[in-house]
């Protein structure tokens, strides 16, 4: 019988929106999983029709876990249920062979128009993020990939995100940098703009992710050493996966 799997670390959300489904769907069987291992195991033994998943979890790459799905289940049809809508996550969950992707700031109905679109064989996004692609041989794509984001940065602009990537706050950074408060607090403003994102910890976890953590090549006046204060918790499992080690107490860069 076909069936959905809902894979969401938010048990409280996910239970909610299957609820929903169940009510919506009628007879089809819809199952959550709130850990990969659950994922797994369900997936393993229902082999559903439809997965709507995360694009971030804690402990686990959602892509690697997408690919593992598709791998053991090839007739299953992929959707990202997100709140993240960086261009990096799209880019990722489009090589993985998604076939939707709805945020999770759309209406419940929006997200029945997916699951229809996805059982006849199509694709669905949510609007904001159809308007970022385009289709190239019949494969979606970010219409302007993530890296024409980051090339239009300045070298300021980039020192200062590699500083946030290391868990710098924005007054050890403008010391390391030598320009007062203020002109760090506008480069971060325009940084925010210019990458689509919306706070100082969203800018840290873009730089670990984009792998802004490495120093700059050395062009100018000295090297510093800053101490950063203790980062946020997401901040701090990114870390875990990046080249960078959040152990050390002393982090070098060229500036």
């Amino acid at each position: 019988m076909a069936s959905v799997l809902l894979i969401d670390e938010d048990r409280l959300v996910a239970e909610a929106i299957a609820s929903y489904l169940r009510d919506k769907l009628e007879a089809t069987p819809v199952e959550v999983a709130c850990d990969v291992e659950r994922a797994r195991t369900v997936s393993g033994q229902l082999f559903p029709e439809l997965i709507l998943t995360e694009l971030e979890f804690a402990d686990c790459d959602a892509i690697n876990l997408i690919c593992f799905l598709k791998q053991t289940n090839p007739n299953c049809r992929v959707a990202a249920l997100t709140a993240h809508d960086y261009d990096c996550h799209i880019d990722r969950a489009l090589h993985a062979g998604v076939s939707g992707i709805v945020l999770k700031s759309e209406t419940l109905e929006t997200l029945l128009a997916c699951i229809e679109a996805l059982r006849n064989r199509n694709t669905f996004f949510s609007e904001s993020i159809l308007r970022r692609l385009r289709t190239v041989d019949g494969r979606w794509q970010l219409a302007r990939p993530k890296s024409d984001r980051l090339a239009q940065l300045s070298r300021r602009e980039r020192l200062l995100l590699s500083f946030l990537g290391r868990g710098a706050s924005l007054k050890e950074a403008a010391a390391a940098m030598q320009v007062s408060y203020k002109t760090v607090d506008n480069q971060k403003a325009s940084l925010m703009r210019k990458l689509d994102v919306h706070d100082r910890v969203e800018l840290a976890l873009l730089a670990i992710r984009e792998k802004y953590t490495s120093p700059l090549p050395a062009q100018s006046r000295s090297t510093v050493c800053i101490s950063p204060t203790p980062a946020p918790a997401n901040v701090r499992r990114a870390w875990k996966d990046s080249a960078l080690s959040p152990q050390d107490p002393c982090h070098p860069v060229q500036i």
